[in-house]
């Protein structure tokens, strides 16, 4: 998962162009007979940012698949500046809306997303955001969008007032200190492993392209530097991890991702293909099977017992040239050297009286895509090691 965006330019799909797409909704990628409308709103009064409501009706009746949650901060107190890092999230759920029916129900917050937005309440800033959904309606299939603004009380919002954008105020953070129950040593390690295959074909004319591929990649992470961070009560009870000199709510651990790519393609061509030579083959050209990148892992409380961490695009570099080999990508995955959402278990707080010396957790990663002909299967841990300092 990229929870921030990467320095080589992977910028959050959809959040640049925020405010010029205000106009999205209803609809906007269906015709005028088939609206759709959408609202968020926040499914309870809580500084943190945990779940949503989403309100949604048909105009004939529709299918809606979740898709997934995007936010972006703002300086909005003395002007309004954009900040350069956002955050993302899959989002999981379908449901069946008959038409002339408002259908609501509760969207969980990815819990990186949530990590994000609690980070940026905490110091007053505002947050943009879109809710993107998969819609299904009369033999057709378009992508809708709703935007949402996430104030406190006193900040600004980002935007102009508009029917387009959902203005969501939470309640004001807990005032007071923050209480240092122990420190520790963060370290990480991880493996990624996907394997795919598929056949596929397509006509063009006369022509039919066949195209087979199958394929191989490994990811091995591990920490370059361990992380000092504080285990920490703040006001109202809720524990968070804060790396010793810094006064936000993330904890980045630095790491290396190398990777090992064994993929290959092959095409073919039968019936009248022209320039494409007829029936024959193409051989699969040389490519690039290694390379590393560094990157974070972050880690944090992601509510009040899970306890756990995300692969992350920040301070992104790369020391050595890239793969380049034929891939195929796991759902939720935009760039190959991506790790999977893990799945956070609930864990004992490292803020418990009698903290241990040392706390293990461990995210275990799986999932299994189907692709045009085929399908990408993934699996993998990664391993967070909490030492005792004092």
């Amino acid at each position: 998962m990229s929870t921030t965006s990467r320095a080589r330019g992977r910028a959050l799909l959809g959040l640049l162009a925020l405010a010029a797409t205000a106009a999205a909704l209803p609809g906007a990628a269906s015709a005028a007979t088939q609206p759709v409308e959408l609202r968020v709103s926040i499914a309870r009064p809580d500084p943190r940012l945990r779940v949503l409501t989403l309100r949604a009706s048909c105009t004939p009746g529709c299918t809606l698949a979740l898709g997934k949650l995007n936010v972006l901060p703002y300086r909005t107190r003395g002007g309004v500046e954009q900040l350069p890092h956002g955050a993302e999230g899959a989002l999981r759920g379908r449901r069946s809306i008959p038409a002339g029916r408002t259908v609501t129900f509760r969207v969980p917050v990815p819990v990186g997303v949530e990590q994000f937005a609690a980070d940026a309440l905490l110091r007053s800033e505002a947050l943009a955001g879109n809710v993107v959904v998969q819609v299904r309606q009369a033999g057709s299939t378009f992508e809708a969008v709703r935007q949402f603004t996430v104030t406190g009380p006193g900040t600004p919002a980002p935007f102009p007032a508009s029917p387009f954008v959902d203005a969501i105020r939470v309640p004001a953070q807990p005032r007071g200190k923050a209480t240092r129950k122990a420190r520790y040593k963060v370290t990480v390690a991880g493996t990624q492993t996907s394997t795919w295959s598929y056949d596929r074909s397509r006509h063009e004319g006369a022509c039919k392209v066949i195209a087979k591929g199958s394929g191989r990649q490994t990811l091995t992470l591990r920490s370059t530097a361990a992380a000092t961070v504080d285990a920490l009560t703040l006001p109202g009870g809720s524990p968070i991890l804060r790396r010793v000199g810094t006064k936000g709510i993330w904890t980045f651990v630095p790491v290396r991702i190398d990777a090992v790519r064994d993929g290959a393609e092959t095409k073919s061509a039968a019936g009248d293909c022209g320039a494409f030579g007829g029936d024959g083959s193409g051989e699969p050209p040389q490519c690039t099977r290694t390379g590393a990148v560094e990157a974070n892992v972050i880690v944090g409380y992601f509510g009040r017992d899970r306890l756990g961490g995300f692969v992350s695009g920040a301070s992104f570099t790369e020391p050595s040239p890239l793969p380049d080999c034929p891939v195929e990508l796991p759902a939720g995955v935009v760039d190959p050297l991506d790790f999977l959402d893990p799945r956070l278990q609930r864990t004992a707080p490292l803020t418990a009286g009698g903290a241990p010396g040392k706390v293990i957790v461990v995210h275990r990663l799986s999932d299994v895509t189907k692709v045009e002909g085929g399908r990408v299967r993934t699996t993998g841990r990664i391993t967070i090691t909490f030492r005792k300092v004092n």
